[in-house]
């Protein structure tokens, strides 16, 4: 029997964990930066944005279709475009890889926390690899989306305001503020005020818990959002002269106050994140009740008070978006990471073993089911006639290349080893070890779905399909242009191109009467409803599915 985690030593154990987290890192992003093109509009539209910033210089006002893109500030973008410069990958890989490297940056952080909190690089590394393997952070660190990138800049923002509280000197607190003040106004030039709000909260939270009056300076709390504000009023003044004032109205109001107040879009009741959110906190969230009872029993402790402050910190971002008119799943990314450390706190705890049994045990055997049905997913796909069973998995076997059933049957095998340990982990009383176990399967579950199943399903979800077809048939000696203004980023990224005309219906059918070439692209319900006359000597070139919509490519040759 290996021995209990307090009998271990910490450097041994921070050793192992730390192995254990850089695995999981390496399993769940680094296939997923290659395994498909992008699914969603989000995906799409962020990276055509950055690629214009760096194709055309563009930097100080986001475009897109070579028309001012008023719903971001560049933030997010200019990384992107950086990283970009920096490896020589395309833009969709620049951005996944900031996606990667954010969430690894925030367990960093996690790191750091844990030896502050808690003087344990273990629980640090068990935190983060706790935060990294929630299910919601492995989909939003696969994908190129602002709220990912955001995650680091928050937390660095609470950490180093946290930081200024503990700082005994005015200099170490002077630099601790100016840290925040860096992280903060990156944060607002990123997602604007919330970037602000957030960090401010968290540390509020996490200083009077953990610390009290001693873990907060009101002189950082009051200074690093002032200046960071200032940093992002600079940068908005100078975009407004650019775009025009305009631009300043819709960054202050309609994109920040009016979400808060009156949302325009993703407008839900207060207790929306309750319902909907608990799953993808998966596995992690099944340690917390655990971590919040030890905390509670024994807050006269230190160590306690720090679990709390984490709780309160993920419990403070929770609250201020519920009360927020405007709701999106992406918004409460922040409240994640101080979640994981808090759980990895409770595992790491003597009486862990008695209050963890049963979700350790539920976890390792969810792994060990999953694993014999991954691999009898190769060996249907190797054996079975390909039109055997229900429509949906006959397209999804057909689309996988031949060889694809090693794949699926070595990653079942891989899943089953670990759940097996996980499972005898649990039954032996050793927490840790099951715990350890179910988040490494929750990276072999990703790596399995990446280099199997989602190549898979690429060409029928990916806007890759459609983008090629029209990159590959496409003459460019001939105008193309879109029905409707679409600011999906299809019409531009895979044609490499500033800017397609975007045509309402009257004018497409206006330019559709005068003699010459055209190509056209167009959503299908959007070109059933051209009149008949204009769509006469049109010729479908190429058809698919993206983001719930039917697109359409659209020749008429030259006479």
């Amino acid at each position: 029997m290996e021995p209990a985690p307090e009998a271990m030593p910490e450097d041994a154990l921070a050793r192992g964990l730390r192995l254990l987290t850089v695995l999981c890192w390496l399993l769940i992003f680094v296939p997923a930066l290659f395994s498909r093109g992008p699914w969603h509009v989000d995906d799409l539209r962020y990276v055509e944005v950055a690629r214009q910033m760096g194709e055309y210089g563009e930097f100080l006002v986001p475009h897109i279709n070579g028309d001012v893109y008023g719903e971001k500030p560049p933030g997010y973008f200019i990384p992107v475009v950086l990283l970009h410069w920096v490896t020589g990958a395309d833009y969709l890989l620049s951005a996944r890889l900031l996606s990667a490297l954010s969430v690894v940056a925030t367990g960093l952080m996690l790191v750091h926390l844990g030896k502050l909190l808690f003087g344990s690089r273990a629980i640090g590394w068990l935190g983060a690899a706790c935060f990294s393997t929630m299910l919601f952070v492995v989909d939003r660190g696969q994908r190129s989306l602002i709220d990912t990138f955001l995650l680091p800049l928050v937390t660095a923002g609470t950490v180093t305001l946290f930081r200024a509280g503990l700082a005994r000197s005015w200099h170490a607190r002077l630099g601790w503020g100016a840290a925040a003040s860096v992280a903060l106004g990156w944060a607002c030039v990123t997602k604007g005020p919330v970037g602000v709000a957030v960090p401010a909260l968290g540390a509020l939270a996490l200083g009077l818990v953990a610390r009290g009056r001693q873990g907060v300076s009101i002189a950082a709390l009051v200074t690093a959002p002032v200046l960071g504000g200032a940093l992002t009023l600079g940068w908005l003044m100078l975009a407004a002269q650019q775009a025009g004032d305009w631009y300043l109205d819709r960054m202050l109001f309609r994109q920040s106050a009016g979400r808060a107040v009156e949302s325009f879009h993703h407008a839900e009741p207060f207790w929306f994140f309750l319902l909907v959110m608990p799953p993808v906190m998966l596995p992690a969230l099944l340690f917390v009740p655990h971590a919040l009872r030890q905390a509670w029993q024994r807050r006269r402790e230190p160590a306690a008070r720090g679990a709390l402050g984490l709780l309160a910190w993920s419990a403070a971002v929770l609250v201020f978006f519920s009360a927020i008119s405007g709701k999106r799943t992406g918004y409460v990314l922040p409240m994640f990471a101080p979640l994981g450390l808090a759980a990895a706190w409770g595992v790491l705890q003597p009486q862990a073993s008695r209050w963890l049994a049963w979700p350790a045990r539920a976890l390792a055997w969810v792994a060990l089911a999953a694993a014999p049905l991954l691999a009898a997913m190769g060996l249907l796909h190797e054996l079975l006639p390909p039109d055997l069973g229900p429509p949906e998995l006959a397209e999804l076997r057909a689309a996988q290349p031949g060889d694809a059933w090693p794949s699926f049957v070595l990653c079942g095998l891989l899943l089953g080893l670990v759940a097996w340990r996980g499972a005898r982990a649990s039954a032996a009383g050793q927490p840790l070890g099951a715990v350890a176990a179910g988040l490494l399967a929750v990276a072999l579950l990703s790596l399995g779905a990446h280099v199997t199943v989602v190549p898979a399903m690429d060409a029928s979800r990916s806007a890759n399909t459609f983008g090629a077809e029209v990159a590959r048939q496409w003459n460019r000696d001939e105008p193309l242009v879109s029905l409707g203004p679409h600011k999906d980023g299809l019409d531009n990224y895979f044609t490499n191109r500033r800017r397609t005309e975007p045509l309402s219906r009257e004018a497409l059918a206006e330019r559709a009467a005068q003699p010459g070439a055209l190509w056209v692209i167009a959503l299908s319900q959007d070109w059933t409803r051209m009149p008949e006359a204009a769509r006469a000597g049109f010729v479908l070139r190429a058809e698919a599915d993206f983001n719930n919509k039917h697109w359409l490519l659209l020749h008429r040759p030259a006479p």
